[in-house]
């Protein structure tokens, strides 16, 4: 584990019980019977939990030493079953969350620019395999395409195993029959709510800067070919 993280974990340590608090009272109030009339006392556990997810935030964003500024305070948004925390990058746009839904915490960041995909070296895709040993990894896609052609190709290689196929098939496709991929979806890893904060913390802040460093290098060929 990097250092900087490790002491980061070491003084937030002692908070770990209060936040296992905070997250069975939330669990407790998020699921009851009646989501009509919220009551003060959830509205206070809500933003009890947004300020932990942003603690875990700035965590993230101070782990591997990146050259980047964020818009802290984070940005708070509600889900039927959680909540996300939001936080951009000054540098290329990209915003990152972190959230709870259906009892997982999960770090999600949108591709950037993603039509310079096919300018992608290796490094590039190395990211995404170190990200399946740190959590529940996957590529979530957003587009789709509307011919039935186009449909026809996606189901006849739907692949379901692997997240580097299921990019580089969209993408193709996408590119191929819609002429534009910009919308081409997000990348997302998750861990259950039980799991330890040490180990949470400890692999968000790394799936953080893969998250970042994919986004970076599609970021700066956009910029070189903008200058």
């Amino acid at each position: 584990m990097e250092e900087s993280v490790a002491k980061e974990l070491q003084s937030l340590s002692p908070q770990f019980s209060g936040w296992d608090d905070v997250m069975r009272r939330y669990d407790t109030q998020l699921y009851r019977s009646d989501h009509e009339d919220i009551p003060d006392e959830h509205v206070r556990t809500v933003q009890e939990v947004h300020n932990i997810l942003e603690t875990i935030l700035r965590v993230c964003t101070k782990s591997g030493h990146l050259r980047d500024t964020w818009d802290f305070p984070a940005k708070l948004d509600l889900l039927l079953y959680g909540q996300e925390t939001d936080v951009q990058s000054r540098k290329t746009g990209v915003t990152f969350t972190l959230g709870i839904y259906h009892r997982e915490i999960f770090l999600r960041s949108q591709l950037h620019c993603p039509l310079y995909i096919r300018n992608m070296g290796d490094e590039f895709w190395s990211c995404f395999v170190e990200l399946r040993s740190l959590g529940n990894f996957q590529f979530v896609e957003n587009a789709v395409p509307s011919s039935q052609e186009a449909r026809k190709i996606m189901k006849g290689f739907k692949n379901v195993k692997s997240n580097i196929f299921q990019i580089i098939r969209n993408y193709i496709v996408l590119e191929a029959y819609e002429g534009r991929s910009d919308d081409l979806g997000s990348l997302e890893i998750k861990w259950p709510l039980t799991a330890p904060w040490a180990e949470i913390i400890g692999n968000a802040a790394k799936a953080f800067g893969y998250f970042y460093r994919i986004n970076y290098m599609l970021y700066r060929v956009d910029y070189e070919r903008n200058r």
